[in-house]
């Protein structure tokens, strides 16, 4: 079920991101996805550290077999 997700999330990325190449052209849409991409790095550095040392999103919880 989760890799139906994730490939419906990278066909609806392509066709957005084609739609809005179309739309508004190169530039612009290649100026958002870099600050898109410069806003990464703040966001990932708010994130609890649970969640970046276990790097699965879930920290302690969800694993199986976890003692």
């Amino acid at each position: 079920m989760l890799a139906t997700f994730e490939v419906l999330g990278k066909l609806t990325f392509a066709s957005a991101s084609g739609w809005a190449l179309d739309s508004i052209g190169l530039e612009p849409v290649f100026a958002s996805f870099v600050v898109l991409g410069l806003l990464c790095v703040p966001a990932s550095a708010a994130l609890p550290s649970a969640v970046v040392a276990s790097g699965d999103g879930y920290g302690d919880r969800g694993r199986v077999g976890n003692s």
